[in-house]
């Protein structure tokens, strides 16, 4: 972090490629992706192309990351996903979505001063081999594979493009069985500053059925429930489908208050007010 040419001003992202031992960091002010190797050495950076912002980047092949990013141009109804190569950020491929209307998942004030997003991930990694594709106007989610093919996954009804206030339907965890997600309605209270309002939901494809649903940590059973969307955490393997940060002093707290069981006591019992964040990571049942 730093003002000098091989150092990032604003860290938006930070993506791993295990591959190359490379490290991409998404610089959101300079409005460039710098890239460094293990050990923290500057090797080369590219500009994010002229009208992007606010891009998500992430590991798709050897040679290339997947970015979701936001378009200046109201009028653009190309490509809101791109592959990039990762020497250059040349593009590779453009993700067309299909969509009847533009349709925004931002909420203005009356005057338009402020502005409130959802912030929920629309670029979530499926099962290693694939990405699942939410763009705000399309009535269809989609999966992407790396060989480009681009399959329906779920579909929404009623259309986006009827609802007021508009509910936004966001992918999360999908496993062989069980497809987990998350509405959220579009509508913000700017004198009470809340909104947004979001319910999780799971299809049981088993039982042919949706249901609302809470999943706890047997370890940490008192606390908040575990959110199974993709956080700023992104892996994209056949193992790992989500991870989750727990705070240090959160779980000290809880440890003296004899909240915690299991292998997260035993971890707990170790912790400083000072030390890293533990890492749950959340794997696919085989």
């Amino acid at each position: 972090l730093g003002q000098g040419n091989e150092e990032y001003q604003f860290l938006l992202g930070i993506t791993l490629d295990e591959d190359n031992n490379e490290i991409f960091v998404n610089d959101h002010w300079r409005k460039k992706i710098m890239v460094y190797d293990l050990s923290g050495n500057f090797k080369r950076s590219f500009d994010h192309k002229q009208g992007w912002y606010g891009m998500d980047i992430y590991n798709f092949d050897r040679d290339n990351l997947i970015c979701r990013i936001n378009g200046t141009d109201d009028n653009d109804n190309s490509n809101a996903f791109v592959v990039v190569s990762k020497q250059d950020g040349s593009i590779t491929k453009g993700i067309s979505i299909p969509y009847k209307k533009k349709i925004s998942s931002l909420v203005f004030s009356a005057d338009s001063s402020y502005v409130m997003p959802i912030r929920n991930r629309t670029l979530v990694p499926h099962r290693g081999d694939s990405w699942m594709l939410m763009y705000d106007p399309a009535d269809t989610i989609y999966k992407l594979r790396t060989d480009y093919s681009l399959t329906p996954l779920i579909a929404r009804t009623p259309p986006i493009g009827l609802m007021n206030p508009r509910i936004f339907l966001y992918p999360a965890v999908v496993t062989d069985r069980f497809y987990f997600m998350q509405t959220v309605k579009a509508e913000w209270d700017w004198v009470a500053n809340t909104g947004h309002k979001r319910t999780d939901l799971m299809y049981d494809k088993q039982e042919n059925a949706i249901f609302e649903y809470v999943v706890k940590n047997a370890d940490y059973p008192n606390e908040q429930p575990v959110s199974m969307m993709v956080s700023e955490i992104t892996f994209g393997n056949d193992e790992i489908a989500l991870v989750q940060k727990l705070e240090a002093y959160e779980l000290i707290e809880a440890y003296q208050k004899g909240h915690l069981k299991g292998r997260l006591k035993e971890i707990a019992a170790g912790l400083e007010e000072d030390s890293n964040p533990v890492l749950m990571l959340i794997k696919y049942k085989k």
